[in-house]
């Protein structure tokens, strides 16, 4: 009989942890979804960002559905950490896939993307550049312990809507994160109108940025000037290689080689090179270029 009791004990133990680590299974995303808005909420603004976390492991968190704002959305991000003890996990390494980034050109408030530039970017008009070069010092610094060691996002695409016309823009980034440095480097591909631009460039939240360098190789800008519904310039270029990069702190230089116009027909530019130097109250530029025609 005490074995019998001893048994029917064990089994009701046995039910009823069971069914807590049912209970515990079922609203784990649910605690995990609002944990990862309490926690990340500064960074995320995350009274904008909805999500569903779909997957909780051991190592590894996966959430489906994400949008930010109404014009960020993601189709699936996966999360990779170490949890040791009973702090913190540490992350590992963040990957979105599937982002799509909707962004719409308005020419009084520039670009328009919510909630990242909702009603202005870089290119402003004059009167809300200065408003925003005021509000600069108030832009928090960045804490960069809470981001993962690394970031990829992969199959992305930017959608942009200008005079009326539409072009996607398919990119991948690669970001690495190095906390005790604060530092973060950065590869990027892009493939405008199907062609490659390469971007590398390291960030740091106080000096901005410190290393930067884009560039494409047999670059053809008739798709480009036909989206701006350009007006036939002057100069038409074709193809050719051209790069952007930061030199010094104050100091950027633009290149450009082998340049073949489309217009004057038959002309060609075998290198030309702009250099940009910016003081306080200056902007100097350099610029030399080589041109040859039949």
């Amino acid at each position: 009989m005490r074995f019998k009791s001893a048994t029917i004990g064990v089994l009701v133990f046995l039910m009823a942890a069971a069914l807590v680590l049912l209970v515990v299974a079922v609203n784990l995303p649910m605690a995990v979804q609002w944990f990862i808005q309490y926690r990340y909420k500064p960074l995320l603004s995350s009274n904008q960002l909805a999500f569903q976390v779909s997957h909780v492991g051991k190592s590894r968190t996966l959430v489906s559905d994400l949008r930010w704002g109404k014009d960020i959305s993601a189709d699936l991000v996966s999360v990779s950490y170490d949890i040791q003890g009973l702090g913190m996990p540490a992350l590992q390494k963040l990957t979105l896939s599937g982002l799509t980034i909707l962004a719409r050109y308005d020419p009084d408030q520039g670009i328009v993307i919510d909630p990242v530039f909702p009603g202005g970017s870089a290119l402003l008009p004059q009167a809300a550049q200065n408003r925003a070069t005021a509000d600069v010092n108030q832009i928090p610094v960045p804490d960069l312990t809470v981001l993962p060691d690394q970031i990829q996002v992969s199959n992305a695409r930017l959608i942009l809507t200008m005079n009326q016309g539409v072009t996607v823009i398919p990119f991948n980034i690669s970001l690495t994160v190095n906390k005790s440095g604060r530092q973060v480097m950065c590869d990027a591909q892009f493939y405008p109108f199907g062609q490659s631009v390469t971007l590398k460039t390291r960030l740091h939240p106080v000096a901005g940025v410190e290393t930067f360098l884009l560039q494409a190789r047999s670059f053809d800008f008739q798709p480009l000037t036909d989206f701006l519904s350009m007006k036939k310039p002057a100069l038409l270029p074709g193809t050719t290689d051209w790069s952007v990069e930061k030199q010094t702190h104050n100091t950027w230089q633009v290149s450009v080689s082998d340049m073949a116009m489309r217009w004057p027909e038959g002309l060609m530019i075998p290198s030309a090179e702009a250099r940009i130097l910016k003081e306080r109250r200056q902007v100097t530029v350099l610029a030399k270029a080589g041109v040859s025609h039949p």
